[in-house]
């Protein structure tokens, strides 16, 4: 069983995007089954799962993992009124409604760190020799130099803030491994900023593994969202899309305990 970017054009079979409203126990999706050939002598059975769109935007796979974060009841008051913010190379926050994903807007917050890390002026600034950054967000220092890029995005917006990324090297001697932390703060600290101006009430879900799960949840701190805050455990995220994939094969099931002849 299969979401994401494999029912997309680049995909193996392009499916057509479902439309919000879209109901969380997954009616509304839309779904193919084709046989795969794997080598000369056996083949795969593939169940496909499109993505979801509105007007304006479009994810595929990420409705997958919310169809598993909400399973079973999980969540009901935000499922009823509630945001989810679900992390990763292109976040995605989604507005629910009654049970039904009605709503979302994309970040392309973790694919601007890469961009900016590899091929922006800023990648001296923020590269270690050997390529990996052995800091984490638990050092003070690396947890100091995030918090700083949120408040400098906070305070001066993106745009006004990337270059301090250099600043920071250049003046002031910070170490790169320590630098990519300010810039990932300023990332984070951009898109959380951006949510907080426009959902002025509503509950949020933050749904991310770690090291994001740390990162983001350090943001809302920081921007004094935590009383709207609920975390879901990035154990149980790890879990979601295979939750999602259950909640959408239980009427395949259904079917097949009660064929009709």
């Amino acid at each position: 069983m299969v979401s994401g970017m494999a029912s997309s054009s680049v995909g193996w079979r392009e499916l057509p995007y479902a439309r919000v409203p879209l109901n969380l126990d997954g009616s509304g999706v839309v779904q193919d089954s084709f046989e795969l050939r794997v080598d000369a002598g056996s083949q795969a059975h593939v169940h496909l799962i499109s993505g979801v769109r509105t007007q304006g935007d479009m994810m595929r796979g990420k409705e997958t993992e919310i169809l598993g974060i909400f399973a079973d009841g999980r969540h009901a008051r935000i499922a009823e009124d509630g945001l989810v913010v679900l992390p990763g190379t292109h976040c995605k926050h989604v507005r629910l409604l009654h049970r039904q994903i009605t709503g979302f807007r994309t970040y392309m917050t973790g694919e601007l760190f890469d961009v900016m890390c590899a091929h922006s002026l800023l990648r001296a600034s923020v590269q270690t020799p050997d390529g990996v950054c052995s800091a984490n967000l638990l050092e003070t220092v690396s947890r100091d130099a995030f918090a700083g890029g949120v408040r400098e995005a906070s305070e001066c917006g993106l745009a006004g803030s990337l270059f301090q990324t250099r600043v920071r090297d250049f003046l002031h001697c910070v170490p790169p491994v320590v630098n990519r932390w300010f810039l990932s703060g300023l990332l984070i600290g951009s898109e959380v900023t951006d949510l907080a101006a426009r959902e002025l009430d509503a509950p949020i879900v933050l749904a991310a593994t770690e090291p994001l799960n740390a990162a983001y949840l350090l943001a809302f701190e920081m921007l004094g969202l935590q009383k709207r805050l609920t975390v879901v455990p990035p154990e149980e995220v790890a879990l979601a899309s295979l939750r999602g994939h259950r909640v959408l094969l239980a009427p395949c099931a259904k079917a097949d305990m009660n064929p009709v002849h």
